[in-house]
């Protein structure tokens, strides 16, 4: 799969590879992968960071996270605006379980 899209949040957070800072925040991150997407869709996305990990979490740096769930933690209203969670496609995950075993 040559076509991935890697999003993160900041520079530092790419380590020096091409793809997409989407700046902090779920506005501004959707805005601009929506703006991204919009323009051309790539067979993949990417998101590689920190993901919300606070000091304490449990999350080190340089720690590999695969996530079978996206939580919405910061999203916390009287209304729903948006679902609170989201799964990665079961084949996407799944190469990534494969080729990070550990």
């Amino acid at each position: 799969m040559t076509d991935i899209l890697l999003v993160a949040a900041t520079e530092p957070e790419l380590c020096g590879h091409s793809g997409l800072v989407c700046g902090v925040g779920p506005v501004e991150a959707a805005a601009m992968v929506a703006t991204r997407l919009a323009a051309g869709r790539p067979a993949a996305v990417l998101h590689v960071g920190v993901a919300g990990a606070r000091r304490g979490s449990g999350v080190e740096v340089l720690d590999v996270v695969v996530g079978d769930t996206a939580i919405y933690e910061d999203l916390t209203t009287s209304r729903r605006l948006a679902p609170t969670s989201a799964t990665p496609h079961p084949l996407l995950l799944g190469a990534a379980r494969t080729a990070l075993p550990a």
